[in-house]
């Protein structure tokens, strides 16, 4: 199994008394590995039963979205342009609805 973990990690397992083999990602290699680890978060977001998990869990999302801009080379203030555009053209999700059909 290979997955993206945090910087501190491998330091961490040490002090704990465990040896974790760790390798440095390629740049192709880290593209894939990020795209994994947005899935993985999701779905630890979307499991996540407490309050305190689900922030957790959401702070981790943001984490992983951060690193994945880095990687696109997006920035942060290009999607907040799309987003904005995205809500003035089909507007957000204020009202909460729902659509029930499509007929």
């Amino acid at each position: 199994m290979k997955k993206l973990i945090r910087d501190n990690i491998p330091e961490i397992a040490a002090a704990q008394g465990r040896t974790l083999k760790i390798e440095v990602a390629s740049d192709a290699m880290l593209s894939v590995m990020v795209r994994h680890k947005l899935e993985e978060e999701l779905e630890e977001v979307l499991t996540a039963t407490t309050r305190k998990q689900k922030i957790e869990e959401l702070a981790d999302l943001l984490e992983v979205i951060e690193k994945y801009l880095q990687v696109t080379g997006i920035t942060q203030s290009q999607v907040q342009e799309a987003r904005e555009k995205k809500n003035l053209k089909n507007g957000a999700f204020t009202k909460n609805l729902i659509l029930t059909t499509n007929d």
